[in-house]
């Protein structure tokens, strides 16, 4: 083996060595999904507010929850709770775990042709006898608020933009909002479901330059036929931990390296052996991992909330999109009706619109240049005199 061969596995045993005995513990950072949230929640009314001093509508958020199952229940309260505390309205439509997925398919088809519906979403789960593929891809692209539709899901794996799920953009903005680099750093991902897991990986591993900019990472996806010895060597070796498999205290304090982020996406519930009432936990080991990683979320209290934020924030693109597309329509019109009714007068104020424009660009020019001349000052304003901008009711009307 050749000396520099020899200095590269050198160089790997010492960042195995340095992963399994970390120089000296320490407190992590404990992330506030809580705080988090609320800066999101933040710039989401602030949208709101302009829009509607703008005239525009509010974002509506329509919810389908099936069945009496309690956790479900909870979720939807505190979305429709938080929607309204931002400025939003929502509706809940209640149906009961009988309904046949035919019965549900057509309400989802109802809700996706109301115009007064910005976002849409179905509580998962549904009961057994309900495709829960068919029902995500039931629901319309464009009002896709929990990010699960086939399309938002292709686009997603191709850079494009589109409704990112939930759940990833949480675990994605709590890294960004956070500072944690992800730019050529091993990250592993603990679960492979296609709402949760593979969404995650899929935004970390995508070019940061691409139209939906990734992380850059590195990723490697764990999941359950990942024998425990290998998936201990996998995070030992990590920079970020993301543990979204649902299984309680899965990720120990030995199977994190000093210095590392820990992002807890499980929600368990299970019985204290203490006071034997039930609580929630994470995937991770909290008060063990906290001494050696750098940044940890907790349970609850850490992804939650970011993912309800995340929720209100896609509802709001939803309807930013509805009235960009009513906007682009209504100016199609008004072009329709311009040139049918004035042809000529069309061209000749597309050909005054270009040489307006550069004749504008010339003059600010020469008069800068005057000004450096003779060390004067210029404005760059335009004469209102000059606009070419109409009325497009006055076209409409003649």
């Amino acid at each position: 083996m050749g000396n520099t061969e020899h200095r590269k596995w050198e160089e790997k045993s010492d960042v195995y060595k340095q992963a399994h005995h970390p120089p000296s513990s320490h407190a992590a950072n404990v992330i506030s999904g809580k705080e988090l949230a609320r800066q999101i929640h933040k710039e989401v009314q602030n949208d709101i507010a302009e829009m509607a001093a703008q005239g525009s509508r509010r974002p509506h958020l329509g919810v389908i929850l099936v069945g009496d199952d309690h956790a479900s229940h909870c979720y939807v309260r505190n979305k429709t709770r938080t929607a309204t505390l931002l400025g939003m309205s929502s509706s809940t439509i209640f149906r009961p775990a009988s309904i046949s997925q035919e019965e549900l398919l057509e309400l989802i088809d109802r809700m996706n042709k109301d115009s007064r519906v910005s976002g849409l979403l179905v509580q998962l789960p549904l009961p057994d006898h309900i495709n829960e593929r068919a029902v995500c891809n039931a629901i319309a692209p464009e009002k896709d608020v929990d990010g699960f539709h086939i399309v938002n899901i292709g686009k997603l794996c191709l850079d494009q933009r589109c409704m990112v799920p939930a759940t990833a953009a949480a675990v994605w903005e709590i890294i960004r909002r956070t500072g944690i680099e992800t730019v050529g750093k091993n990250v592993v991902v603990v679960g492979r479901s296609k709402n949760v897991g593979m969404p995650i990986a899929m935004l970390l591993h995508s070019d940061r330059t691409h139209e939906r900019p990734g992380g850059d990472a590195t990723v490697t996806i764990a999941h359950r036929s990942t024998p425990l010895p290998q998936l201990k060597e996998l995070t030992c070796l990590a920079d970020i931990v993301i543990a979204a498999a649902g299984v309680p205290h899965l990720i120990t304090e030995d199977m994190v390296k000093q210095g590392a982020a820990v992002i807890d996406v499980g929600i368990n519930r299970i019985q204290d052996p203490v006071t034997g009432k039930s609580r929630l936990v994470g995937d991770v080991d909290f008060e063990g991992v906290k001494k050696r990683a750098a940044f940890i979320t907790p349970v609850p209290g850490g992804v939650g909330p970011m993912t309800i934020a995340m929720v209100m924030k896609n509802t709001l693109i939803a309807e930013k999109e509805i009235i960009f597309l009513r906007e682009k329509e209504v100016m199609r019109s008004v072009m329709q009706a311009w040139t049918r009714k004035r042809p000529t007068l069309f061209r000749d104020w597309l050909s005054a619109l270009a040489y307006g424009t550069v004749l504008s660009e010339y003059k600010m020019f020469r008069d800068a240049s005057r000004a450096s001349a003779t060390g004067g000052t210029f404005s760059t304003k335009k004469s209102p005199k000059t606009s070419l901008w109409f009325n497009p009711s006055q076209i409409i009307s003649e």
